[in-house]
């Protein structure tokens, strides 16, 4: 029996700021001061994580050109094709592993 797709997982990167900040005396940063506008060579990135029924997903992953104005849904569209057709990652499931794939998967396209 093949197995079967029981859902999809979803995560998109945040865009990217440059901003100043002011370190206390530990070298803690508590809050941000100003920011300066987004870093426009910094990529988006969308990643699908396709669950099955034999309890492992496979991974596909969107990466928005920086010259290109980020949608959502065409980044969740193709991302989702590449998870059931040419997944980057496949792993079986246990706790924290969907997070730990999409750090590494974040690492690896940004």
């Amino acid at each position: 029996m093949e197995k079967q797709i029981i859902g999809y997982k979803y995560y998109y990167s945040k865009p990217l700021y440059q901003a100043v900040t002011v370190l206390d005396s530990t070298g803690f940063s508590p809050n941000v001061i100003q920011r300066k506008g987004k870093v426009s060579n910094m990529p988006r990135m969308t990643v699908c994580a396709a669950v099955y029924d034999d309890d492992t997903m496979s991974f596909g992953v969107a990466v928005c050109s920086s010259k290109d104005q980020f949608v959502k849904a065409i980044g969740r569209n193709l991302a989702q094709e590449r998870a059931i057709n040419n997944p980057v990652l496949t792993v079986d499931i246990d706790e924290g592993v969907f997070f730990d794939a999409i750090f590494n998967l974040q690492n690896k396209y940004l």
